[in-house]
């Protein structure tokens, strides 16, 4: 037997139990279809059904999550291009505030030569 028939085998047998109970509460008094579930055995033929739906929808699992990393790794590559954008305006903003703080630096300091250059020929 495969692995995944250990797994299967106890969780149709379940499942058999759990759906010959409610049939049996949905039937009517005359009619047992319990007794039909129970005692219905699992054929090699119905293991490797049951194992091919597990696989397909393993391999459909599969692919949904590729997919959804896929949609991730879509979401994050617009998020650092965002990031990368708003931190080059920054860097923008930062170099435009830098010029003008140098710009009004020189002025001042220009003023500032001036004021000493005229306060010199006064008391000279």
């Amino acid at each position: 037997m495969r692995p995944v028939a250990q797994f299967v085998i106890p969780l149709v047998l379940s499942l058999s139990a759990a759906a010959a109970a409610s049939l049996h509460k949905l039937s009517s008094p005359g009619l047992v279809t319990s007794q039909l579930y129970t005692r219905m055995a699992l054929n090699p033929k119905d293991l490797e059904l049951i194992e091919r739906l597990i696989y397909k929808n393993a391999d459909d699992t599969a692919v949904a999550i590729a997919r959804s990393f896929e949609r991730i790794e879509d979401r994050m590559d617009a998020t650092e291009s965002r990031t990368f954008m708003r931190i080059s305006e920054v860097e923008d903003k930062l170099a435009s505030a830098t010029q003008q703080i140098d710009e009004n630096f020189a002025d001042l300091k220009e003023e500032v030569r001036e004021f000493v250059l005229s306060k010199d020929r006064e008391f000279a």
